[in-house]
């Protein structure tokens, strides 16, 4: 039967592989963190906009909200991309601490190769 590893020891193993990486580890986050706080900002300008000329403008407020929420999902698909693509290097450095990779070119490869 699997044992499954205890919490305790998921923690020493994640704090071990991140003692002398911590620039690595910031790095292969960072860049998701800065797209969503964009995607956010992004969101909240486009709505506001939207919701403006839907008041003021009569003529061109149900293409101005589509167009809104198109831009709107395009780049909350690529938010979705960009995060799944640093989690699962963090996934595959944590199964291999001996991984070599660039922590800002892994947020822009959504898989990685198999060896």
């Amino acid at each position: 039967m699997q044992r499954y590893k205890t919490r305790y020891e998921l923690k020493t193993e994640v704090k071990s592989l991140l003692q002398g990486n911590w620039t690595r580890a910031i790095q292969l986050y960072l860049i998701p963190v800065i797209v969503m706080i964009l995607n956010i900002n992004v969101n909240r300008s486009n709505s506001t906009d939207a919701m403006k000329d839907a008041i003021y403008n009569n003529g061109g407020a149900f293409s101005s909200l589509l167009s809104t929420g198109l831009i709107s999902y395009i780049i909350s698909l690529v938010v979705l991309l960009i995060s799944l693509s640093s989690a699962f290097r963090g996934l595959d450095w944590i199964e291999d601490p001996q991984l070599d990779f660039q922590p800002i070119k892994s947020n822009f490869t959504y898989f990685r190769s198999p060896d």
